[in-house]
């Protein structure tokens, strides 16, 4: 969680666009969902190869695969569409401001308990 608080900070210091550390989410979560679709009936080696994922990429998307299941990938992919609205000026939908709610966010998907986003809506 600590690098994950450090890259993000960093991000924000250079300014990154919000909503394109949103779509990197989003981006990411699909591949965990395709992923374990995948290993029903594929092997993990396999299909890393197919989703030519970089070997030292393997680890980081392995570890991602034991602490989220299916079911909590697509809770948090509808999650980030509510974030990315605070993000483009929408923030009625939560009690935090639109770089809090990603914060919060991204350290969810790094490991924090999901029902803190919870507590985050309104």
């Amino acid at each position: 969680l600590l690098k994950t608080k450090k890259i993000f900070k960093h991000l924000k210091t250079l300014k990154t666009e919000s909503h394109l550390i949103i779509w990197m989410a989003i981006k990411s979560l699909r591949l965990l969902c395709l992923l374990h679709q995948g290993l029903k009936t594929n092997k993990l080696e396999s299909l890393y190869q197919k989703h030519q994922i970089w070997p030292k990429r393997q680890k980081i998307i392995y570890q991602a695969l034991k602490r989220l299941n299916y079911n909590h990938c697509l809770e948090l992919i509808r999650h980030a569409y509510e974030v990315e609205l605070t993000t483009k000026g929408d923030d009625k939908l939560m009690l935090l401001d639109s770089w809090k709610s990603l914060e919060l966010y991204i350290l969810t998907l790094a490991g924090i308990n999901i029902k803190f986003l919870e507590i985050s809506k309104l």
